[in-house]
């Protein structure tokens, strides 16, 4: 055959007849096509590969007629085609090698080839189409059937064999059968176009044979047939059209550059992407990402060859597309990391390095959260392969530092990350305490400063001898020594520094303990661990925080908290020291804080992280009298905190407690009775652990009690002396009888130090003492004032002298027992009686019958009798119900007990401050009053007046902050008494005093979120506290509205009261704090419905206007509300009620911007009612704005007339002579007046209908009865 056979651009191409270029001349139908592949095969066997130009056209045939063949026949042109390029390559590497052919024998040759290659590949790529992939499968009866179940796998290994094929011929020098030796483009192209169409399919790049077949070919095809320039565009191409492959492609431009060592194609593919314009691709697109993700992989596999063309890169640094921004600072970090931190890299590379790492420094700020987090992931996996010089360190931690508050989670993520790593793989050491580190560096230098010293002494001292020889002065062994200390001293500077920032992030990660996002809270709690594990003490500020994490709603969070606190203080420590550390942990606590301790440690003995080994050294500390007195405190708060979990921890050890803790340090004491009070039974079947009043547990508590009454140095005794009675009412018998004693022996006490006082000082007045109300020469039991003229003032008892300070806690003991009768009468005797109840029933019911046939006779009659027992046991238990509630009421405060004799006395102190000037004895005294009335209704009701005018008119601030409290519990205990008072309560939000405020603000909100007083116009005050210059009171302020928020509409409910308080013209809110109160309360409006209708209100609310101010707030709360169409809609609808005010350019403002934030979301239908809005509104304003100027001019124009008139007018009183003169006026001139003109802009006409809509707005008859009664003291 003399034709040239050209791989044609289409098959086509091959059937038209050409004289300088093979084609096909003879097309076989698809059923001779078998017959004609059997001719094919044998002449294969007895001539060769060559005999391939006779038989292409039968090959051509199957290969135009695939879709109509069988499997077998398709199958059998596929293996006819393989047996041939097999045996080409079989035979042609041996050929080649001889030499000797002839120009016919290589045309010959190549003819051959190119015929084979084109067929191979060809059907390869018809292999790939999906109705041929799946031959093999058929539909049958509605069904498929699978007729060669390995169809998919026979694919692969056909596929994969002829592509081993090509491979193998590639290999070959196959440019010596061409002339001039270049293999030509198209043949190339026929190879390598086939790889790229398999690459385009997913699966294909999951199989790894195929993979690398594809790379090899591939990479011969770059490196030995000129084809770098094309495989560059192509797999840019590849990259923009098909996501998947950004890994494969990076996989094999590797192997082309490691293991083929065509470095070209790397330079020239960094230089292609670099070279795309950059506004281009400021779309985040499938393509520009995946240019992004190639760079990337690129830049971090073949870094030492992209150096060489980094500057192609960096100006996508500069770009819009955050992608490339990231893929560039990837490269960075991998050329740095993997090139440029070599040890023996020379000045320029080092030059280089730093360059490069100022960019990214820069970028951690760069506009774009995600590029800053890939920033600072770039800067961590430096750090870890340590390839950040010191210096660098120096300056990148405060920047690091800077994006802890960062808005994105995420960068805050990997900030906090970076520290912890930072941390963690510090140069320095193991335990980086401040103060130690301080200490060593001064201690340094001072020997630093005596070496250098000593060559100046012996200078002095040699100052006869030549400049020459000066230098030897100085010893060798010297000069090492200060070289070394000079080291030592800048080690200990780089490490003060290195704590010094680390303990600058401590705030702001401590801050973000609190933070809303979880991982935010993960990663801060991981950074406290790790300083607290390095000894830094700044650290202990967020291990304090991380405590109250222990409530937190997120079960990752609790989980994390308890791990971190079993990791710091328990995992691979020795009880002892366990012990130790958890002891500190117990030091300077807030009382949340405390509670959330005893959690945490409830948590970790029910899990048995804390052993017992653990426990029993908490004991051994506690009971030994060598500890100090911290110590010992420490180990009883958390054996007491133990037994929350586990009681027997206390039970089992109660001689220990009553023995060790109840000494001379009260404070020891106090937490002991905490403790004791744990080991009480709160199950209600289960019969409760009390103790005889003789037990030697209340006789050494007495005692304590007693006998440090009169010290006055003894610290905590008020405290000590609540919990001891707690404990009594808790685990005693009798507890009323025990207290009562205690009460008497007091008293005696009292009596006998007034007596001392009167024999040292005859003078009875003075600061120093108080006048008692409690005759002791009466009987206690009795009492002849009548509970029902208590709130007047009692008659004046005879005097006892005694210190204002032995009173406060006689005061505190009175007030405290008076509580715990109640919880005792009201809790501990009901469950008592009804555990005796349901026991005595049990006992009956498990009672067999004597006569099991005479109770089946009476079985109906059985019924009825239980029925009625049923309601006999119901009367029962309201009676005893009754019977306990006449006791609370009649007789512990209000009757002849003890308390009740006490009574007039309390009234005395609280009514009289003046008489009663000590701020402690008033602060008691009040507390103690609160309690009195928690225990009766009666009492409660009648002693109101002189408890609020306390929380108002008292001086001193703790007096008024523990009145708050009070009422906190009254409020809860009888809330129908308190709701007449409520205006006293919120008055109370404008306090002086910050600590009054924030305790009246948390009253508020448990009173409020818990539904014991109603929600009315008072509210807007504590809207008020939104902006509060204390910021403690505004963060409570802002959590109050979102968890009322959570309340259904509660929120909604009130909004429209807030909102016309706090624009209320009487007394203005500045324009300022109203926009921020009312953007944080509307933001909670998150319900269509609910802004639907709050639009219809507001829109109302401007008929009943009266200055131009209060438009612009309803349009400024207007335009904070989401507006969907229905919202637009009512927006238009009400019109006429608000275009007057959109002549003020505020309120047009408003208006407006609330439609083009509609603009932004609205759907193609609500974009056109937006716009005739718009244009309406803009009518309305330009008309507006054009009266006001008429109206403007005619007022100045009319003040002129009226001065010109007035000049020219003479006086009143004047009255000429001469009648007939003309220059003066003869009289007064009577105009008449001029009819009203109704202005749209000022008069109104308001319907019955407008009014309804104000009762959201305004306080209701019985608020505004009960502020008159009650007029508020400012």
């Amino acid at each position: 055959m003399s034709q040239d056979f050209v791989i044609p651009v289409s098959r086509d191409d091959l059937l038209v007849e050409s004289r300088s270029a093979y084609y096909v001349r003879r097309m076989h139908l698809p059923s001779a096509i078998a017959a004609r592949l059997e001719e094919a095969n044998e002449a294969l066997s007895s001539a060769g590969y060559l005999s391939i130009t006779a038989h292409f056209d039968t090959l051509f045939s199957a290969l135009s007629h695939f879709a109509e063949l069988d499997q077998p026949t398709k199958r059998k042109a596929w293996k006819t085609t393989i047996k041939w390029l097999e045996s080409l390559c079989s035979s042609l590497g041996a050929m080649l090698d001889q030499g000797d052919m002839s120009y016919q024998e290589k045309k010959r040759h190549c003819t051959a080839i190119k015929m084979l290659c084109y067929l191979t590949t060809q059907f390869i790529e018809t292999f790939m189409k999906p109705a041929s992939m799946t031959i093999a499968t058929q539909k049958k009866r509605g069904r498929k059937t699978t007729t060669n179940g390995g169809n998919a796998a026979s694919w692969d290994e056909a596929r994969d064999r002829g592509l081993h094929c090509i491979e193998q011929m590639l290999e070959m020098d196959l440019k010596r059968l061409w002339d001039p030796p270049i293999l030509e483009e198209n043949f190339v192209t026929c190879v390598t176009s086939c790889c790229y169409k398999l690459l385009e399919n997913s699966e294909t790049v999951r199989k790894r044979g195929a993979k690398e077949h594809i790379f090899h070919i591939l990479g011969i095809a770059i490196s030995k047939c000129n084809h770098c320039m094309g495989a560059t565009l192509k797999i840019i191409q590849l990259l923009q059209d098909f996501e998947h492959l950004c890994i494969p492609l990076a996989e094999a431009v590797e192997y082309f550059g490691r293991q083929l060592e065509a470095k070209t194609i790397v330079v020239e593919l960094i230089r292609e992407i670099g070279s795309l314009d950059p506004q281009d691709m400021s779309r985040d697109t499938s393509g520009t990402r995946a240019l992004a993700t190639f760079v990337a992989e690129i830049g971090e596999r073949l870094p030492d060859i992209v150096l060489s063309i980094i500057s192609s890169l960096l100006p996508h640094l500069d770009g819009e597309n955050y992608s490339l921004r990231n893929s560039v600072l990837v490269t960075i970090g991998a050329i740095v990391a993997q090139v440029l931190s070599e040890p023996s890299v020379d000045d320029v590379a080092k030059a280089t390095r730093d360059e490069f790492l100022d960019k990214l420094m820069e970028h951690i700020y760069d506009v774009n959260a995600f590029v800053r987090s890939k920033c600072l992931q770039v800067w961590l996996n430096l750090f870890k392969k340590q390839a950040i010089p010191l210096a660098t360190q120096q300056c990148l931690v405060p920047k690091i530092v800077d994006r802890l508050q960062d808005k994105s989670s995420n960068v805050r993520k990997y900030s906090i990350q970076f520290l912890t790593t930072f941390l963690c793989g510090n140069p320095f050491a193991h335990k980086l305490s401040y103060e130690q580190v301080k200490k060593d560096l001064e201690e340094a230098q001072n020997i630093l400063t005596s070496l250098t010293a000593q060559p100046e002494d012996s200078e002095k001292e040699n100052e006869t001898d030549s400049e020459e020889n000066s230098p030897e002065l100085i010893p060798s062994e010297n000069t090492d020594q200060i070289a070394k200390q000079r080291q030592l001293v800048t080690y200990l500077k780089d490490t003060l520094n290195f704590i010094l920032n680390v303990e600058k992030a401590v705030p702001t990660v401590s801050f973000l303990l609190n933070s809303k996002t979880v991982t935010d809270i993960l990663e801060a709690m991981n950074f406290f661990i790790t300083c607290h594990e390095f000894g830094i003490e700044a650290a202990k500020i967020g291990v304090r925080k991380m405590i109250v994490l222990v409530w937190s709603k997120e079960t990752a969070v609790k989980e994390a908290v308890a791990n971190a606190f079993k990791r710091l203080y328990l995992t691979n420590k020795s009880p002892s020291s366990a012990a130790h550390q958890l002891m500190s942990l117990t030091e300077n606590l807030t009382v949340g804080e405390m509670k959330a301790l005893e959690e945490l440690v409830r948590l970790l003995v029910a899990s048995k992280d804390i052993s017992r080994d653990v426990v029993q050294q908490l004991w051994k500390t506690f009971a030994s009298r060598t500890e100090s007195s911290v110590r010992r405190r420490g180990a009883i708060i958390l054996l007491g905190m133990a037994a929350s979990a586990e009681a027997d921890v206390v039970k089992s050890n109660l001689d220990v407690v009553v023995s060790s803790g109840f000494e001379k340090d009260l404070e020891i004491a106090k937490y002991s009775c905490i403790a004791l009070e744990k080991i009480a039974s709160l199950k209600k079947t289960e019969l409760p652990l009390r103790f005889p009043s003789r037990h030697f547990l209340f006789e050494k508590l007495t005692h304590v009690l007693l006998e440090s009454f009169e010290n006055e140095k003894a610290k905590d005794w008020a405290a000590f002396g609540c919990h001891a009675i707690k404990t009594i009412y808790k685990l005693c018998e009798q507890p009323d009888q025990l207290c009562g004693n205690l009460l008497k022996a007091m008293v005696k006490k009292m009596i006998e130090s007034g007596e001392e006082e009167n024999e040292n000082d005859k003078e009875v007045e003075g600061e120093n003492t108080v006048s008692d109300a409690i005759d002791v020469g009466e009987p206690l039991a009795q009492s002849t004032q009548d509970p029902s003229c208590d709130c007047a003032t009692p008659p004046p008892p005879p005097p006892l002298l005694c210190s204002s300070l032995i009173m406060t806690r006689f005061l505190a003991i009175a007030g405290q027992i008076g509580v715990s009768e109640l919880v005792h009468v009201d809790t501990a005797i009901a469950r008592e009686i009804k555990r005796r109840t349901s026991a005595r029933l049990s006992v009956k019911e498990k009672t067999p019958s004597r006569s099991t046939t005479a109770s089946k006779r009476r079985s109906s009659q059985m019924a009825s009798i239980e029925s009625e027992m049923g309601m006999d046991q119901a009367a029962v238990e309201d009676q005893e119900a009754e019977m306990l509630r006449q006791i609370c009421e009649s007789e512990i405060v209000t009757g002849s007990g003890l308390l009740g004799v006490l009574r007039p006395f309390v009234i005395s102190i609280c009514g009289q401050p003046s008489r009663f000037p000590d701020r402690r004895l008033q602060a008691a005294a009040a507390m103690t009053l609160g309690k009195f009335m928690l225990v009766s209704s009666e009492f409660c009701a009648s002693h109101l007046q002189l408890f609020f005018t306390i929380l108002q008119k008292s001086s001193d601030p703790t007096v008024r902050t523990n009145s708050m409290i009070a009422v906190s519990d009254l409020a809860i205990r009888f809330p129908n008494l308190i709701e007449p008072w409520t205006p006293h309560l919120y008055s109370r939000l404008k306090d002086d005093s910050v600590q009054v405020r924030k305790t009246t603000m948390l009253v508020l909100s448990r009173l409020i979120l818990n539904d014991m007083i109603k929600v009315k116009g008072q509210i807007s005050e504590i809207a008020f506290c939104l902006e509060d210059e204390n910021p403690a009171i505004r963060k409570l302020a802002k959590l109050f509205f979102h968890d009322l928020s959570q309340k259904g509409n509660a929120l909604y409910n009130v909004l429209p009261d807030i909102i016309s308080h706090l624009s209320d013209p009487d007394h203005p809110t500045s324009q300022s704090k109203y926009s921020s109160i009312m953007k944080y309360l509307i933001s909670f409006i998150q319900k269509e419905r609910q802004s639907e209708t709050l639009i219809e209100k507001l829109c109302h609310r401007f008929k009943t206007t009266q200055t131009d101010r209060q438009a612009c707030d309803l349009s400024l709360c207007l335009a904070q509300l989401s507006f969907s169409e229905k919202g637009l809609r009512k927006l238009q609808e009400n019109i006429p009620c608000y275009q007057e005010y959109l002549r003020v350019e505020e309120v047009y403002t408003n208006f407006m911007s609330m439609l083009n934030k509609a603009k932004k979301f609205a759907k193609q239908d609500s974009k056109a009612l937006i716009d005739e809005l718009e244009s309406r509104m803009d009518e309305i304003h330009a008309k507006g704005v054009e009266q006001d100027e008429t109206a403007q001019k005619a007022a100045q124009a009319s003040k002129k007339a009226t001065k010109r008139k007035k000049a020219d007018r003479k006086p009143k009183d004047f009255c000429p002579d001469d009648g007939d003169d003309d220059d003066f006026e003869r009289g007064p001139v009577r105009r008449k007046a001029p009819k009203p003109r109704k202005n749209r802009r000022v008069l109104k006409e308001i319907d019955e209908a407008d009014f309804s809509d104000l009762e959201l707005f305004e306080l209701s008859d019985d608020e505004e009865n009960a502020e008159n009664l009650h007029p508020k003291v400012h």
